[in-house]
């Protein structure tokens, strides 16, 4: 069998400039998941976004992108690139080793399983091949090129990968109906079928866990040289924050971003009462998950705080939001209203992270059992 994997994350425009911002705020704000208005009043909202919103934000672009263009969409084919290795070595499709030796060789799974069973399981014919290809919901490398991809490499199984810890309608949703819609496209024009399954999320992942944690250790020097958490150190750990009617029709995010905190919390082994949870990034005057990051920081600095971190774990590669936002914005806002001498620490995304390579292929061996 040869296996291809499709590798999913939100995207960005394609170079920083109004032109190509444009294009990306257009294909972003016309989802439905995103606006979910009718058409003729989205497309009206979106033109009125569109006339000034581009030569806005051109100036985050120029501070975020370089020369080679944006370094999120350079993360994430580098992130394609580290798992299709890791799956090769687990599929045994490395130098010296069998389907079997490769399987057995890798860590257990979440259930304590060995991987061999799980392969054993995933399918009735061995992998013989594996090919991932990374691609974005809206602009380029586009979830159609990358899934042609896959069809010129004659995939004969399909695994769709979200690239989102946690289960959002506006993300991980939408990824997976586009997706859908451009198999069955290819279906039509080129008569390619390959069998398809869907991962979900993943912030309960071992490996996911342990590197989120290793990540905040690596970049908060919040202990003492005893090894003990610094009274009163705080933890802000934000996600993009969602509308509250999805949450009430169902969306899982809420309760999966409570059970990251609480799962943090314990990884860390600090006190609760220093781990603080919040949201960023509320798009309009909907009502949005709360509390919003910038109000907690500003709460904090008030308080007198001294040594705050922050940490995006929706995030698995660096990108606008997280590294300007959080890493630049709100480190500003918390020491300009602080007393001389507070700090932030901006907690990067893991982008390369090995633990997160794992917990992407546990993902994809889970979804073939």
């Amino acid at each position: 069998m040869r296996l291809g994997v499709l590798l999913m994350n939100t995207g960005t425009a394609d170079a920083a400039t109004v032109p190509a911002i444009r294009a990306y705020l257009d294909q972003f704000l016309m989802d439905p998941a995103i606006i979910s208005a009718p058409y003729p009043i989205r497309r009206f909202v979106v033109n009125r976004i569109l006339k000034t919103r581009p030569e806005a934000t051109l100036p985050r672009y120029r501070n975020f992108y370089t020369q080679e263009g944006s370094p999120f969409i350079r993360t994430c084919a580098q992130q394609a690139i580290l798992l299709q290795h890791v799956l090769e070595a687990r599929f045994g499709l490395v130098a010296g080793k069998s389907n079997v030796e490769g399987a057995a060789g890798a860590q257990a799974d979440f259930t304590g399983r060995n991987q061999a069973d799980l392969v054993a399981g995933a399918q009735s014919d061995p992998v013989t091949a594996v090919k991932v290809v990374s691609a974005m919901r809206y602009g380029n490398p586009s979830l159609r090129a990358g899934l042609k991809e896959l069809w010129k490499f004659e995939a004969d199984q399909v695994v769709l990968l979200p690239a989102y810890p946690q289960e959002v309608k506006v993300c991980t949703g939408t990824c997976l109906k586009a997706a859908s819609k451009e198999l069955d496209r290819l279906r039509r024009d080129v008569n390619w079928s390959p069998f398809v399954v869907e991962c979900g999320s993943f912030y309960a992942d071992p490996a996911w866990r342990e590197a989120l944690a290793q990540q905040v250790e690596a970049h908060w020097d919040h202990r003492t040289p005893e090894g003990v958490h610094e009274a009163g150190a705080k933890l802000l750990v934000s996600f993009h924050s969602t509308l509250v009617k999805d949450i009430r029709a169902g969306d899982p995010y809420e309760g999966q971003v409570q059970e990251t905190v609480k799962n943090l919390v314990a990884d860390l082994g600090i006190p609760e009462e220093d781990v603080i949870l919040c949201y960023q990034s509320r798009f309009d005057n909907r009502k949005w998950l709360q509390p919003l990051a910038p109000a907690v920081a500003h709460d904090l600095a008030k308080q007198g705080v001294q040594d705050v971190a922050v940490v995006c774990p929706g995030f698995v590669a660096e990108n606008m939001e997280s590294a300007l936002e959080i890493g630049v914005d709100l480190r500003n806002e918390f020491q300009t209203a602080s007393t001389s001498g507070a700090r932030m620490t901006y907690v990067p995304c893991l982008n390369d992270d090995s633990g997160l390579i794992q917990a992407f292929a546990n993902c994809v061996i889970r979804a073939l059992e």
